[in-house]
């Protein structure tokens, strides 16, 4: 029986059969049916006669293929995913379902079983077919040196993690550290203290949420954000103009305020889609562009071109806005729905429960299509490219949703001031809103709402501890307000280092990385093999 695939093989391939006078080969064909109806008992005699591994359950109409192909895994090693239709027998084409790769009850596994087996076993339909170590078969005992190894590998571990946790989290414990020690040369109370965070809390959340977005897209900190800034006071401008007050002139900026900042989201998207890759610095420029349109229309159109009905907001000349607008129509009107007294704190309910909303609706943002395609295109522009997804669309709708929220934010933040620097009361929106979320431990690349509402904490209580440290160390109450801005320009310019440094690092490792696998052949020689 051991002849019988040769002889099956010299009769697939026409060994010692008579060609035709002409040529063509139809009497090759006409004994090549001959011998297949002649020796189809003998295939099938040598199928049962190599094992009944061959003919276990689910191997339906296997013991029907050529000797040729059912010993395959035996003379070329095992094909995983059994023979083909292409390479079965001709007659046996018709039979889609009934074949060798049809499904199998259970499932099947792309990988054969433990390589101390037979061939036979490699088979689809083998009970132990599937997938198992060969630290099965050996004994287990206890190695006093690789344990040894082993626990200096965990040590590493421990000290790998501890080093990455402080790399990490480098700005919250430093700012955790200043703020604690800050607090006793104060002079201030803790209820005080408390007190403060909470209002700075309801007040500045809503603009370092907007910056959450365009992260996720992988845009980095979106210093634009200054556009919906601007577009959130020009709604609050005719909202005093127009004498509309309490929470509806904030609802009425808001109406006038959208349309101008999904206008200019769609601009700075558009700008940044031409500097990928360079979007914070392109957003910080543009939001300096878009500054002096700002300008020029509120100080030169309004009253002149744009008609104003109050004139106690219009310079004497009869154009231009004055430079500080009193917001007592609209002063904490959100803040004074309902204010809740918990102890010796004051908690804006309303206020915070729009920001909770917010953050609801970010979660649920993420799980949409739209934020899983934002997540997509955020960590690989060519793939999410390659699925079909629309990179640029995605990102223009980021930075759009980024500046129409900044521009609510921006309302809710000056309806709690009270008033309004007509010229210059968006110049430090981003610079605060990027400074807290990095505070709170994010980076250009990775946000989370965690890090909004433990940057927004931990910043403001710095803010509102320097000054009278710094009054009660050094004699000046300036010197803690010079270290307020230092720390703030500071944490961004030591966030943007840190993410070059383990970018640049990242880069190098994987170069390192490639340099030491390299081919098979080096790594031959490197174990002493032969090249």
């Amino acid at each position: 029986h051991r002849s019988a695939p040769l002889r099956g093989i010299l009769r697939l391939l026409h060994v010692g059969i008579p060609q035709d006078q002409d040529g063509n080969g139809h009497d090759c064909c006409g004994l090549q049916s001959r011998f297949r109806a002649g020796f189809g008992r003998e295939r099938r005699q040598d199928a049962h006669d190599l094992g009944d591994d061959l003919h276990l359950p689910g191997r339906r109409g296997h013991h029907r293929l050529p000797a040729e192909l059912r010993l395959r895994p035996a003379l070329y090693g095992p094909d995983p995913y059994g023979v083909s239709r292409r390479r079965r027998h001709p007659h046996r084409r018709r039979e889609h379902q009934q074949g060798i790769d049809g499904q199998r009850p259970g499932g099947n596994l792309p990988f054969p079983g433990s390589s101390h087996d037979d061939a036979f076993r490699h088979q689809f339909g083998a009970p132990d077919r599937y997938v198992r170590s060969d630290q099965d078969d050996r004994l287990q005992r206890h190695d006093p040196v690789r344990a040894h190894a082993q626990d200096e590998g965990g040590q590493m571990s421990a000290q790998k993690k501890f080093t990455k946790f402080l790399s990490e989290n480098a700005v919250v414990i430093i700012f955790v550290v200043l703020t604690l020690a800050s607090i006793a040369p104060s002079g201030l109370s803790i209820t005080y203290i408390i007190q403060e965070v909470i209002t700075r809390l309801g007040r500045n959340s809503f603009l370092v949420i907007a910056l959450l977005l365009p992260i996720f897209a992988g845009m980095g900190l979106n210093f634009g954000m200054t556009l919906g800034a601007m577009a959130g006071q020009i709604g609050l401008i005719f909202a005093v103009d127009w004498g509309v007050a309490g929470w509806q002139g904030l609802v009425f900026a808001l109406l006038v305020g959208l349309p101008i900042s999904v206008l200019l989201g769609w601009v700075c998207g558009s700008v940044m889609n031409k500097a990928k890759g360079r979007e914070m610095v392109t957003g910080y420029i543009l939001a300096f562009f878009i500054n002096g349109i700002y300008q020029f229309f509120v100080l030169y159109m309004m009253g002149s071109i744009v008609p104003m009905r109050n004139a106690a907001i219009v310079l004497s000349r009869g154009y231009g806005i004055r430079n500080t607008l009193n917001l007592e129509t609209v002063r904490q009107s959100l803040d004074n729905i309902l204010m809740l007294k918990i102890g010796p704190f004051v908690v804006p309910a309303v206020t915070i429960i729009v920001i909770a909303i917010l953050c609801v609706f970010i979660i649920w943002f993420k799980k949409t299509k739209l934020g899983q395609d934002m997540r997509a295109v955020g960590q690989d522009m060519g793939v999410a490219d390659a699925a079909g997804i629309p990179v640029e669309k995605t990102r223009i709708i980021a930075i759009i949703i980024s500046t129409a929220l900044a521009c609510a934010g921006q309302i809710i933040f000056l309806q709690n001031m009270g008033n309004l620097a007509t010229y210059n009361a968006h110049d430090q929106t981003s610079f605060f809103a990027v400074a807290a979320i990095l505070v709170g431990g994010a980076s250009v690349t990775h946000a989370s709402i965690a890090n909004v509402f433990i940057g927004v904490i931990l910043l403001h209580a710095m803010f509102i501890v320097s000054p009278l440290a710094g009054q009660n160390l050094f004699g000046s109450a300036m010197v803690g307000e010079y270290f307020r801005q230092f720390i703030g320009y500071g944490v961004i310019a030591l966030s943007l280092v840190l993410y070059a440094w383990k970018s640049r690092k990242a880069a190098s490792d994987a170069r390192t990385l490639i340099r030491t696998s390299g081919s098979p052949t080096d790594s031959n020689k490197g174990k002493g093999g032969k090249a």
